[in-house]
């Protein structure tokens, strides 16, 4: 998992049988990734940051996933010894973003219960890790684009065009250089591409 300014987080799910059809799940950190926690929630030093149960049928389908959260403090660390001065919830010691909790979610199309050996259907991400801006760029539409160098792509701004009612009568400052006049009438700026509007070109 990754932290609010893309730190690495490791974590870990660990699946525990109730009763016929009903588990326990628990996801835990090491606790000296926590600011606000001590290191020996358990025995071996981690902290448990997600709990909850997960329901299924007879047929192994899951029905529900329903997270544990105390009704006090709201979170999932009730219990575990927070440090003095600090408040309960998901502080990491990067200065990362505090959360109140971590949510788990259970795609019930793919978590399923049957009498066979555990195994790993599929493996998909939604964060990333910290990135360098690497350069940028403008695209036709006149976004200016920044490559960064966990393989993200992100606009940063959008370069206007202007459209004036007659533009045959801006006043010439330079050989490109135009401003407004009172006979060009105001201009209507428009992002590249729309409403008559030309494109953006970079090299």
């Amino acid at each position: 998992a990754y932290d609010s300014l893309g730190n690495t987080r490791e974590l870990r799910t660990y699946f525990l049988l109730l009763k016929p059809y009903s588990w326990a799940y628990f996801t835990l950190t090491l606790g000296e990734n926590l600011s606000n926690y001590d290191d020996q929630g358990l025995e071996d030093g981690t902290v448990i940051i997600a709990q909850g149960t997960l329901q299924f049928n007879p047929q192994g389908q899951l029905i529900s996933a329903i997270p544990y959260l105390d009704g006090v403090t709201g979170t999932v660390l009730a219990g575990q010894k927070v440090k003095e001065g600090k408040d309960a919830g998901i502080e990491w010691n990067s200065g990362a973003q505090k959360v109140p909790s971590i949510k788990m979610s259970f795609n019930k199309k793919i978590v399923t219960q049957y009498c066979a050996s555990s195994s790993l259907y599929s493996l998909s991400q939604n964060g990333y890790p910290y990135g360098e801006r690497n350069s940028t760029y403008f695209d036709s539409d006149g976004n200016l684009i920044a490559t960064f160098s966990n393989g993200l792509e992100q606009s940063l701004y959008l370069i206007p065009l202007a459209l004036f009612p007659a533009e045959d009568f801006l006043t010439p400052i330079s050989d490109t250089l135009f401003r407004e006049s009172v006979e060009s009438g105001p201009p209507a700026l428009g992002a590249p591409n729309t409403g008559g509007r030309g494109s953006i070109y970079s090299q």
